[in-house]
C-alpha cells in the first residue's frame, strides 16, 4: 500500500479543518416557543365563584364521583384500551426513528464481500492456453460520514425530538380522551336506566288508570271514550321503553369495548340499576395559564410547530454545500491466500461536495412552502389555546346553567306528583273527568323525564369541565412512558 504524500494529508487535514468550523455554523431561525399568556382573559372564575374553585385541579377526577365502579373501568381503560395501545406504538416507532437519526451525526460503515468467477474466451486469453477461468476475491469497508454543515444533522434530529415529542403528548391526550368518555358512557347507562325506572313508574300508574276506567265502564260509570284515552296514553309510554332498553344495551357493549373486551363481557357487571354517581360541592379548575400548559394537546402542538421550524432550517441550509466524507478499505485478490497481503490492499478517502448551485430557485420554493408550513403549524397552536378556553368556558357555563333548571324541574316534578294525586282522588269521588287525570299523568311523565334528562346532563357536564381541564393522564403517563422505551 503507497504511503500518503505528506503535502496531500497536510491539505486534506486544512480542508477538514475548515469544514468542521463552518459545521458550527447553523442556519435558518432559531426556536421560540410561543407565547400563551396573551391569549388568556382574566374571566376565567366568574361564571360561579362559590362553584369553582381556583385550587389545583384533583388528577384522577372520575373518583370525584366516589362510584366506585365508575373508578374501576376508567382504569381498566387506561390500561387496556385499544386506541391507547395504538397511540404507544406510535410513540415506540417515533422513538427508534429519533434513535436512527441520531446516528448521523457518525460515520456510516458497512462491511462487504464477494467473490467473482469468470469464463474469458480463448482469443482474449494471455498467455495463450492459459485458464479460461479466474477467479477474484473481494473484501472491505466502506465509509460515509455527513458533516453537520450549516446544521443539517442537528435540525433533523431537532425535527425528530419534536415529533417524538409530539407523540408522547397525543398519548396524553388519548388518556384524557379515554377516561372522559368511559365516564359520560358509564353515566350515560345509569341514565338510560334511571329514565327506564321512570317510564316503566309511570306505566304502571298509566296502567292503573286504565284499569279503573275499564271497571267503571263495565259498572255503567264511564264511557269508551275514556277508556281509549286511557289506553292512548299507557300505549305511548310505553313505547318509550324499548328505545331506553336499547340505550342501556349500547352503552354496556361500548363500556366493555373502551376496556379492551369483547361488546357483551360486562352485560352481567352493569345490568343492574343503580343510581347516578354524586356530585361534588366543589370542583377545582385552577387558572387559566396553568390550564394551558396542562393539555397535551398544547402541548403536540407546539412541539409540531417546533417540527416545522427544523424542517424549514434543514430547507434552508439546502442553499449551501453538503460535504460527505467517503472512505474505503478493502482487499481484492485472485487468491484466497494472498487477500490480507499487503499487495492485494485498496482505499479510497476523500470529501464529496454537492450543493444545488443551479437549482437555487428549487431550493427556495422548498423553503417558501416550509415557511408556510410554519405559519400554518403556528396558527394551528394558536387555534388549539382557543378552542381549550372555549371548551373549559363553556362547559362552567352548561354546568352552572344545568344545576340551576335542575333546582327548577324538581320542584316541577314534585307538583306534577302532587297533582296526579288529586287529580286522581277528584275523579274518584266524581268531581272531575278522567281526561283531568290522564293530563296530570302525561305533565309528570314529562317532568320526571325532564328532571332524569337534567341530572344526566349535569354529570355529563361536569366530566366535560373536567376533560377540558386536560387532566388525567399523569395517572398513567410515567409508567406508559417506561413501556415505551
Amino acid at each position: 500500500m503507497m504511503p500518503y504524500p505528506t503535502t496531500k494529508i497536510f491539505r486534506l487535514g486544512i480542508l477538514i479543518l475548515a469544514l468542521l468550523v463552518l459545521s458550527a455554523c447553523s442556519v435558518g431561525r432559531d426556536y421560540q416557543a410561543p407565547e400563551i399568556e396573551p391569549l388568556v382573559q382574566d374571566q376565567f372564575l366568574e361564571q360561579d365563584q362559590g362553584r369553582f374553585q381556583a385550587t389545583e385541579p384533583i388528577i384522577a377526577w372520575w373518583r370525584e364521583f366516589n362510584e366506585n365502579q365508575l373508578s374501576l373501568l376508567v382504569e381498566q381503560a387506561l390500561d387496556h384500551n385499544l386506541d391507547v395501545r395504538i397511540a404507544l406504538a406510535n410513540l415506540q416507532e417515533a422513538r427508534f426513528l429519533l434513535g436512527e437519526t441520531k446516528f448521523d451525526r457518525f460515520p456510516t460503515i458497512e462491511a462487504d464481500g464477494d467473490l467473482t468467477r469468470q469464463l474469458q474466451t480463448e482469443e482474449g486469453l494471455f498467455p495463450p492456453f492459459g485458464d479460461r477461468v479466474q477467479t477474484t476475491y473481494n473484501t472491505g469497508f466502506d465509509a460515509l460520514w455527513e458533516l453537520n454543515l450549516f446544521g443539517r444533522v442537528s435540525q433533523r434530529i431537532a425535527a425528530s425530538e419534536a415529533n417524538l415529542e409530539a407523540r408522547e403528548a397525543d398519548l396524553e391526550a388519548f388518556y384524557v380522551t379515554i377516561a372522559a368518555e368511559v365516564a359520560r358512557t358509564y353515566i350515560e347507562l345509569r341514565g338510560a336506566q334511571y329514565r327506564l325506572d321512570v317510564a316503566r313508574r309511570n306505566t304502571d300508574n298509566q296502567q292503573q288508570t286504565y284499569d279503573l276506567t275499564r271497571d267503571l265502564f263495565e259498572g255503567g260509570v264511564s264511557d269508551k271514550l275514556d277508556i281509549e284515552r286511557a289506553n292512548t296514553q299507557l300505549e305511548l309510554t310505553k313505547s318509550t321503553i324499548h328505545p331506553l332498553e336499547a340505550e342501556v344495551n349500547g352503552a354496556m357493549n361500548r363500556l366493555a369495548v373502551l376496556t379492551g373486551q369483547p361488546p357483551t363481557a360486562l352485560h352481567d357487571l352493569l345490568l343492574a340499576d343503580k343510581a347516578l354517581p354524586s356530585i361534588p360541592s366543589t370542583v377545582n379548575v385552577g387558572n387559566p395559564v396553568d390550564l394551558l400548559k396542562r393539555r397535551p394537546d398544547i402541548r403536540a402542538a407546539e412541539r409540531e410547530f417546533a417540527s416545522a421550524v427544523a424542517e424549514y432550517n434543514l430547507n434552508v441550509a439546502d442553499l449551501y454545500p453538503n460535504v460527505t466524507f467517503k472512505g474505503s478499505l478493502g482487499f481484492s485478490s485472485t487468491s484466497i491466500s494472498n487477500l490480507l497481503t499487503g499487495g492485494a490492499g485498496t482505499y479510497l478517502l476523500g470529501p464529496q461536495i454537492n450543493w444545488a448551485a443551479f437549482n437555487i430557485g428549487r431550493v427556495r420554493a422548498r423553503i417558501d412552502a416550509a415557511d408556510a408550513r410554519t405559519h400554518a403549524r403556528l396558527a394551528s397552536f394558536e387555534k388549539t389555546v382557543l378552542q381549550a378556553l372555549e371548551e373549559t368556558e363553556t362547559a362552567m357555563v352548561k354546568f352552572s346553567r344545568e344545576e340551576r333548571s335542575r333546582a327548577h324541574l324538581q320542584n316541577a316534578a314534585a307538583s306534577s306528583a302532587k297533582a296526579v294525586s288529586y287529580a286522581q282522588d277528584r275523579f274518584e269521588a266524581g268531581i272531575d273527568n278522567l281526561l283531568d287525570v290522564l293530563v296530570a299523568q302525561r305533565t309528570m311523565l314529562e317532568a320526571q323525564d325532564r328532571l332524569a334528562n337534567s341530572e344526566i346532563n349535569v354529570a355529563l357536564n361536569l366530566i366535560s369541565i373536567y376533560k377540558a381541564l386536560g387532566g388525567g393522564w399523569q395517572v398513567k403517563t410515567s409508567s406508559a412512558m417506561t413501556a415505551a422505551h
